[in-house]
């Protein structure tokens, strides 16, 4: 069973990826099923025979809802579900499916999804986040049968704040396509994209300023593109910073896009030039497998866990201050057609052969085989608190 608050297309990356994973568990012959709500205001954008879903009228972190919990409830007295995995943590649903698999004495993984970096912590109601940690979420981790990360530095977050369960390393999946799409040929106009929320931790101020420093704000054969939306009261706030820093930088080729999904995302991943995630932190970032599939080539912070696009050459994994990303700019400008076509292959090479949904949901099985059933140690879990 598991549990995600929501399959929603404002809710980012988990509602992709959990959905993503548990379709290719189920072609895999592992019986699973998703448990979630659908929120009014930020409907569900799945819909299946194995997805259980349950109305809520807004969306409220951690709003009791009372249908959610006797569900739960009544699936874990009734059903033969063996491991319930959970995917976020500070969200009732999350937080009563812990509470219930711990009292039902039931294996269950937690998936933090990124939460538990510093940076996230701080940005947003740092204080009830501590209490929360301390009174609650440690304990329910340190009982869990795993914790699921993305990465390995996600993995050090979890540690340092004291959690001693084994922690499975396994990266987001992304449903590809049977047959690679053609690389687009980008002639013409430079299109440097982001994609994802408007939200503070995203640094998109700091993209707008190198933006303007590389010298590219008046160019007309450049652009600037911005596909997301804000949701949260903070995210609206930091939108109107930014269409205050867009005035103050004299900006006049920035398209803001709003949300976007299906064949309009698509269509405007691979007519980009390269896609830009400039964060002060992400445990995965799916828009950068998203971009990659298409042949675009990736320009992601060291907040991210993308170095590969280095060692792949299909990108720039650089540091967060916005000299660095007038660099990077800078430097895709001198970068030739036929160059970024072979950075295209290379990064559709890196996705085929490290996020495919088979090479994934294997890591994921192999996982729920060794809690159920003991046995050798998978390598991508990890005992120690030292990472090794």
């Amino acid at each position: 069973m598991h549990v995600v608050p929501c399959l929603g297309g404002n809710s980012g990356g988990p509602s992709r990826s959990v959905f993503a994973l548990v379709h290719g568990l189920r072609e895999n012959g592992v019986d699973a099923e998703i448990v979630t709500q659908n929120y009014a205001n930020n409907p569900n954008i799945y819909e299946a025979d194995w997805i259980k879903t349950l109305h809520v009228e807004n969306v409220r972190t951690f709003e009791y809802n009372p249908s959610f919990r006797k569900y739960l409830v009544d699936e874990m007295i009734d059903s033969s579900c063996q491991i319930v995995h959970i995917h976020t943590i500070y969200s009732y649903p999350s937080h009563i499916a812990t509470k219930l698999a711990m009292k039902k004495k039931l294996l269950y993984i937690v998936a933090p999804r990124g939460s538990l970096y510093q940076s996230a912590i701080e940005i947003s109601s740092k204080w009830k986040k501590r209490i929360f940690n301390m009174l609650i979420l440690k304990r329910q981790l340190n009982n869990a049968s795993a914790v699921h990360v993305t990465c390995k530095e996600e993995m050090e977050a979890v540690r340092n704040l004291g959690i001693t369960s084994p922690i499975a390393v396994i990266p987001n999946t992304l449903r590809l396509p049977e047959e690679r799409p053609p690389i687009v040929r980008r002639k013409g106009k430079l299109r440097l994209t982001y994609l994802g929320r408007i939200n503070p931790k995203k640094n998109i101020d700091g993209l707008l300023k190198a933006w303007h420093a590389a010298g590219m704000a008046n160019r007309k054969d450049a652009e600037l593109i911005v596909i997301g939306a804000a949701h949260l009261e903070r995210e609206k706030v930091y939108l109107e910073r930014l269409r205050q820093l867009e005035r103050d930088l004299s900006i006049e080729n920035i398209v803001w896009t709003g949300p976007k999904d299906g064949k309009e995302k698509e269509h405007l991943l691979s007519s980009s030039t390269c896609l830009v995630l400039p964060s002060f932190s992400e445990n995965f970032g799916m828009v950068v497998p998203e971009a990659l599939q298409y042949g675009v080539p990736v320009i992601a912070s060291k907040g991210t866990p993308w170095q590969i696009l280095e060692e792949y050459r299909c990108g720039w994994w650089t540091d967060i201050d916005v000299n660095s990303l007038v660099a990077c700019i800078r430097n895709l400008l001198n970068v030739t057609d036929d160059a970024l076509y072979q950075m295209g292959e290379r990064a559709q090479n890196l996705v085929w052969e490290n996020f495919s949904t088979s090479a994934i949901c294997n890591m994921q099985k192999e996982l729920y085989e060794w809690i159920i059933e003991g046995g050798r140690k998978p390598d991508f879990v990890y005992l120690q608190s030292k990472v090794q």
